[in-house]
């Protein structure tokens, strides 16, 4: 009989059901605490909904590598469980940051608890909220611990499970924190910001947990040595590059129906993506400059001023400009993963994660 073949979007949507039994049976397990309080079963309740709405593509890639060299057991769905916890944990704290109001088709925690104030008759409604959605975000990062602990893995794979996990998750907080500040930068300092710098802070921001943690966890799994980890971890940078620039796309020129989340907000929040940068390093005329400075990064922007920016974006041809770099990523991925001391079946499925992620449309 012919083996059945499964492409890596079916194979994600597998592992996606399972890693979401052992969320929603853990979730739905009584609280480890000693006493209850009013809104204990809402924040659970809230947390569950929003993980379970994701793609959970991280534990999906972990699960994949892993998969290509072993048959996988439940440890390694309680690791990949244990990621989406912290992908959760992440996407709460950085709706906080970006003010975003929607997430996944539904209103993001903070946004959330700010009307749950406001039906209770609280004092500072948006407050609350923000607090709520920190708390909210603090304690996916507790649960997943808890996950961690389910499982039965050796004394050397979990220790080194958790080195890469105190690794990866620092460097994106401190990537979060200069994709914060470059956000945050004047508009004639950001007009000094370089390609360069933009890229770093995407290497820190979104690589190392989209791709450079899973992909560490899956050599910390599968026991790599270290020359096979670094050639791993080489090539989950240009995935996660990859991954973030598909991202900025999407964040202007999505469709809202896929993507789950409004295509004015990178915009309007100023986020200093490799699309702001084309833009600014092309030739504008005074009135364009005028319109782009007093446009991106004003959350008070109309549609219509919006709008306008995103056309002088295909004016000036950077989405032209973002394909060649998606080529140029290409080209360089198949030379590194070509010279990668990987397995054939590892090689296999990362050249098949990067063809998905360049041509995701959410």
């Amino acid at each position: 009989m012919a083996k059945i073949s499964f492409t890596f979007e079916q194979r994600l949507a597998g592992y996606k059901q399972a890693v979401a039994a052992i969320i929603e049976e853990f979730l739905r397990r009584p609280l480890p605490v000693r006493t209850q309080f009013t809104l204990d079963r809402e924040c659970i309740s809230e947390l569950l909904d929003l993980s379970l709405k994701g793609k959970m593509f991280r534990s999906g890639l972990y699960l994949d590598i892993v998969s290509a060299r072993q048959k996988l057991t439940r440890d390694d769905y309680w690791v990949g469980a244990a990621i989406e916890m912290a992908g959760t944990a992440l996407l709460i704290h950085d709706d906080i940051i970006d003010r975003d109001d929607t997430r996944r088709s539904r209103d993001t925690l903070h946004h959330h608890f700010t009307k749950v104030a406001k039906t209770a008759n609280l004092r500072e409604p948006a407050q609350f909220g923000l607090g709520a959605g920190i708390i909210e975000g603090d304690m996916a990062f507790f649960i997943l611990l808890g996950m961690l602990s389910e499982t039965e893995l050796s004394a050397t794979v979990l220790r080194n499970i958790l080195k890469t996990s105190y690794q990866e998750l620092v460097t994106v907080s401190l990537g979060q924190l200069e994709d914060t500040r470059q956000a945050s930068l004047a508009a004639a300092q950001a007009q000094e910001l370089t390609a360069a710098e933009i890229i770093e802070m995407m290497l820190g921001k979104t690589a190392s947990y989209t791709t450079c943690w899973p992909l560490g966890l899956a050599a910390d799994r599968l026991q790599f040595n270290d020359d096979q980890k670094d050639d791993l971890l080489a090539y989950a940078e240009q995935l996660g590059l990859l991954f973030q620039l598909r991202d900025d796309f999407l964040g202007v020129f999505g469709e809202e129906d896929l993507t789950g989340k409004s295509n004015l907000n990178d915009l309007r929040e100023g986020k200093k993506t490799i699309l702001w940068q084309l833009l600014g390093s092309a030739e504008l005329s005074p009135a364009e400059k005028k319109l782009v400075a007093e446009t991106v990064g004003n959350v008070q922007a109309s549609e219509t001023e919006l709008a306008a920016v995103k056309e002088l974006m295909i004016r000036k041809n950077v989405l032209g400009q973002v394909e060649e770099l998606m080529a140029q990523f290409e080209t360089e991925s198949e030379e590194l993963l070509h010279a990668a001391k990987l397995p054939r079946q590892i090689k296999a499925r990362l050249m098949e994660t990067f063809n998905y992620l360049k041509n995701r449309a959410k």
